[in-house]
């Protein structure tokens, strides 16, 4: 269940997708061929340096991510983000273009899971935020209440208006081989 507002979470879940967009286009210069640096050792730790610095931003992204996640929305959806974002690594590629390409994929399998659970959010939110939420008009809740006693159906019960005056059943005799209705069933408006 939403915990918070419906226009308060989708704002800050796209937030959420719109910063892991800018870490995945986050460019890394020395490996994208940007910088100055000279071919060998110095260019490549230069590389792995940048991509640590880039790997730090995304599990902060993620952990902050999870975090929302939990505490606003928990159970499903926050299972599901905490499944899409957690890569195993069965040891690093000695390339580092590769290790950006994983890097930026997995940022972007999380940003789909982000966006997927951003379209779903109506089904969690509580009803009132459900409704005032697509617009359609709720009925106000000091309106009239009709109650009828004694019987699950409304045979008998009827409600006539006539120049300003209500009638009930009781008003009208009963028809052919029908009771009178009894006068716990009278509906009032």
């Amino acid at each position: 269940m939403l915990k918070l507002p419906l226009p308060e979470a989708q704002s800050e879940l796209k937030n959420r997708t719109d910063a892991g967009r800018e870490l995945a286009n986050t460019p890394i210069t020395s490996i994208e061929g940007v910088v100055g640096l000279p071919p060998g050792p110095s260019q490549a730790d230069h590389a792995r340096q940048e991509l640590r610095e880039l790997r730090s931003s995304v599990g902060q992204w993620r952990d902050y991510n999870r975090t929302w996640l939990s505490m606003n929305l928990g159970g499903e959806a926050a299972d599901e983000y905490e499944h899409a974002s957690t890569h195993p690594y069965f040891g690093a590629a000695d390339n580092p273009v590769t290790d950006l390409r994983f890097l930026r994929e997995d940022i972007e399998s999380e940003i789909s899971k982000l966006e997927s659970i951003y379209d779903r959010l109506d089904l969690w939110a509580p009803q009132d935020d459900r409704t005032s939420a697509s617009g359609t008009a709720r009925p106000p809740n000091d309106g009239p209440i009709f109650i009828v006693h004694g019987s699950d159906t409304l045979r008998g019960a009827r409600r006539t208006h006539r120049q300003g005056s209500h009638r009930t059943p009781d008003d009208h005799p009963p028809r052919t081989g029908q009771p009178r209705p009894d006068a716990d069933r009278e509906v009032r408006a």
